[in-house]
């Protein structure tokens, strides 16, 4: 069962991408900021993915978070997820392997999960 963090500060919308990723098969560990995200990083081995909100305005802390999991040597998959405009986000400099247009639907999840896992050649799989 693949291991996922997510940060999402609106409580709905992390309800309803934990409950997507859990109907998924994934074992999901959520944060409403990155700093104790970062935190609990410390503590635990990194996870599967990483799933990470882009809000408007600063997002120093995210890139840092994203840092870290690189940090540390594993395979672990990123994902970034915005409500804004998700066209000036680019994957290679955010250091993750896809970007999500909020809101999305299930189906598009589970398209873009199998598709980065499959493309990344991972075993986990959380669909």
């Amino acid at each position: 069962m693949p291991r996922v963090i997510l940060v999402e500060a609106e409580e709905d919308v992390s309800a309803g991408v934990v409950d997507l990723l859990e109907d998924l098969g994934c074992s999901v560990v959520a944060f409403d900021s990155p700093t104790p995200a970062l935190h609990f990083l410390q503590t635990t081995p990194p996870p599967d993915l990483l799933i990470v909100d882009l809000p408007l305005g600063s997002n120093r802390f995210q890139r840092q978070l994203i840092n870290e999991v690189r940090k540390t040597g594993s395979e672990s998959i990123a994902l970034a997820m915005s409500a804004a405009s998700t066209r000036g986000i680019s994957p290679i400099d955010w250091r993750v392997h896809a970007v999500l247009q909020k809101p999305f639907t299930a189906e598009q999840l589970e398209a873009v999960l199998g598709e980065v896992m499959e493309g990344q050649g991972s075993t986990q799989r959380c669909a």
